[in-house]
């Protein structure tokens, strides 16, 4: 079984850098890919992940705020949060 992640992150080089390390674990796959976290939301609910990787500070809607509303749309995926901070 695969597992399924969703990678929200506003920053290119940090998305490219995270989407990159999963390259050598077949068993897991980035299956999309947000930079804000309206489209994280969105996506969630369109393409179903198993796990979201939620950047923490995003410019139009926090990952703490779009985490609650994936939840609330979907309380089964799992979301770690990411931060420098």
């Amino acid at each position: 079984m695969t597992i399924k992640i969703l990678l929200t992150e506003d920053q290119k080089l940090m998305r490219i850098g995270i989407k990159s390390l999963f390259d050598d674990y077949p068993e897991m796959e980035v299956i999309g890919e947000a930079v804000s976290g309206k489209e994280a939301v969105e996506k969630a609910k369109l393409i179903k992940p198993d796990i979201v990787l939620m950047d923490i500070g995003l410019s139009d809607l926090s990952g703490i705020e779009a985490s609650k509303q994936i939840l609330e749309h979907n309380s089964k995926i799992k979301i770690i949060i990411l931060t420098s901070h």
